[in-house]
């Protein structure tokens, strides 16, 4: 089971460990913090159950505004109804000596920042899967009545829990989208809807939530999902970079051209440009799967013939130029693609002068898929030694079974 590390806080930072909260929660640590709150790990001793506890820092500069900011937060999470948005537990009254404080659900799991930490950049695959489950996410909050814009979006704030879904976590940077005739509209007469609250993390953060740009909306939180999917991609963090998938890091790691045209257009500078809403960006994800799963399979395909082909030397590559193929394509092996180093072809004899061009396969020949179902079986043990892994070859006869069916 996944389990966020908690770290005993200080005496000088707020309630330690062991002391008792309103005479019911016991803290058991510190999870996490930012620029304006902490958030401690507690045991609801009546229940024994465990909460997470948003309270101030104390050294918080405007504490007005701050603790305004807590309410706004308590508020939304009080209308969210979802698991993977924390449950608001209560709302522990303001003392003298004590801000107000939420109590939430705790949701177990790993920050995605943590797991990045720990297993490095992730693969496209992954990398695509996550950004899927983030825009159903993220269009649940922007359908909300009125929109909810989270406008904190980040791997910190991502948390992976142990079945492998994700949960969203910190709404203190989260507002409700408001139209002119709001009574929660803005300081500025005529921009009544400008954001006039700058919140946000740099290098997440559209431009638009530092003031001047406009009201963040939909497509704030899109800015957001783009530069955290570079930073999963990358491992790099996107404050560096100017122009997060611009950057010249982004050479150096293996990305499908699709979705690197996702991520440019997600984190443009001018909303316009971006995405409308989630749903839009979550059908270029879907594309840009599917495609990556076709060169995938093909590749694997391709490789497995070369193989089966190369271990009978009397055959040769005579299988694979098989020019008569109405179609017929060249198909670039090495083209960026996504796949991890483990997909490219061995180095050694059986592939040797493989890993550049070679004929794309029609997907209605089916005596080509008869053939080399038929040879990859009688030569499995030697394209073993030769490097395609078994979970490899099984997915290879299971895609060519597939296509005799069809």
């Amino acid at each position: 089971m996944l389990i966020q590390k908690v770290q005993p806080p200080r005496c000088d930072d707020g309630p330690v460990t062991g002391s008792l909260l309103c005479g019911k929660y016991r803290i058991l640590g510190l999870l996490g913090q930012g620029g304006q709150s902490r958030v401690y790990l507690a045991l609801h001793e009546p229940s024994g159950i465990r909460r997470a506890i948003k309270i101030l820092r104390p050294d918080t500069g405007d504490s007005c505004l701050a603790q305004r900011s807590v309410l706004t937060e308590a508020e939304i999470l009080r209308s969210l109804s979802c698991p993977c948005f924390p449950t608001l537990i209560d709302l522990l009254e303001t003392t003298k000596n004590m801000p107000p404080m939420i109590v939430m659900d705790y949701i177990e799991g790993t920050p995605l920042s943590v797991y990045l930490k720990e297993h490095g950049p992730q693969s496209c695959h992954q990398v695509i899967s996550w950004g899927l489950r983030l825009c159903e996410i993220l269009h649940d909050l922007h359908t909300q009545s009125p929109p909810v814009i989270y406008r904190d979006l980040k791997p910190a704030n991502v948390i992976l829990r142990p079945d492998g879904d994700l949960a969203l976590v910190d709404f203190g940077s989260a507002r409700r989208y408001r139209t002119a005739s709001s009574p929660l509209t803005g300081r500025d007469p005529h921009h009544p809807a400008d954001d006039t609250i700058p919140l946000g993390t740099r290098g997440y953060a559209a431009p638009e939530q530092f003031g001047g740009h406009g009201q963040s909306d939909a497509r704030t939180d899109i800015y957001g999902l783009g530069a955290t999917l570079y930073h999963l991609l990358t491992g790099c963090h996107p404050a560096r970079d100017a122009g997060a998938s611009s950057s010249p890091l982004f050479s150096n790691v293996r990305v499908p051209d699709g979705l690197r045209t996702i991520i440019d257009r997600c984190v443009q500078s001018d909303p316009s440009k971006r995405y409308r809403d989630c749903m839009e960006l979550r059908t270029a994800l879907l594309h840009c799967r599917k495609q990556t799963r076709l060169v995938r399979i093909r590749t694997m395909v391709l490789r497995a013939a070369a193989c089966a082909a190369l271990s009978l030397p009397a055959i040769g590559m005579g299988i694979l130029a098989r020019t008569h193929i109405a179609g017929a394509k060249e198909l670039s092996v090495t083209a960026e693609v996504g796949l991890p180093a483990s997909d490219d072809p061995p180095n050694n004899s059986l592939s040797a002068g493989f890993n550049v061009h070679t004929t794309d396969i029609a997907e209605d020949d089916i005596s080509f898929y008869t053939d080399l179902s038929r040879r990859i079986k009688k030569n499995r043990e030697q394209m073993l030694n030769a490097g395609v892994s078994e979970e490899e070859l099984n997915a290879i006869l299971s895609y060519l079974e597939k296509q005799l069916k069809e």
